[in-house]
């Protein structure tokens, strides 16, 4: 697995860069994004997996739990 600094790709997230581009010029296959959210004792965790030559998303995944669950 190559993995790409996370400074790296904040940059490109700035420049409103979507995963087609942000592969060519990273020169990666694939690009993992997500989110972390805690509303009081609920814990929602998203993520997505998506092929930068296509721009299709091959894996989604979304957990909601409650935090005393979550580990």
């Amino acid at each position: 697995m190559f993995v790409i600094a996370q400074g790296t790709v904040f940059a490109l997230r700035e420049r409103g860069m979507g995963a087609e581009e942000a592969g060519r010029v990273l020169r990666v296959d694939y690009t993992a994004s997500g989110s972390v959210r805690r509303a009081g004792k609920r814990l929602l965790v998203e993520v997505e997996l998506v092929e930068t030559r296509t721009a299709r998303i091959v894996w989604t995944e979304c957990i909601d739990r409650t935090l005393d669950d979550a580990f």
